[in-house]
């Protein structure tokens, strides 16, 4: 898969914050061009709503990565966003069933990532749930 930019926004007040997807890589030689997609809907399923309204710093936001794959077997997933603005929550994060992985983390100022492998067989989806990355507005969100 090549790399994809995506952007989800959390808005609250005057404030307009973007989630990017800076690279999603999913090996297996059909998903070379493999759509991605976040959801900041937290229904099960793919509602691709890209924006959220009226976050606050007692939310917590759970941001779904789904991608469109065939017989996927391992995955990375990196989310950059604002640390002045956000906060990652990593106990509230979590990879898709079956996939070994390295858990939802912190990987740097701004950026989380997550990673996902299957050692034996793949999993097929239209769409996948991948991971569930959560986030928490900081105090000052809502202020632009």
């Amino acid at each position: 898969m090549k790399n994809t930019v995506l952007k989800g926004a959390l808005v609250a007040g005057a404030s307009v914050l973007f989630l990017t997807l800076l690279a999603g890589m999913a090996l297996a030689g059909s998903n070379e061009s493999v759509l991605v997609a976040l959801d900041l809907d937290p229904a099960d399923g793919n509602q691709s709503l890209m924006t959220k309204s009226e976050a606050g710093v007692e939310d917590v936001i759970v941001v779904e990565v789904y991608a469109a794959v065939t017989d996927v077997k391992s995955f990375t997933i990196t989310l950059g966003f604002d640390p002045t603005k956000l906060s990652f929550v990593p106990e509230s994060s979590t990879v898709e069933s079956g996939f070994q992985v390295m858990p939802p983390a912190l990987m740097g100022d701004g950026v989380a990532g997550a990673v996902g492998l299957l050692f034996a067989g793949s999993k097929s989806g239209d769409p996948l749930l991948l991971a569930k990355m959560a986030f928490k507005p900081l105090e000052g969100f809502d202020e632009g």
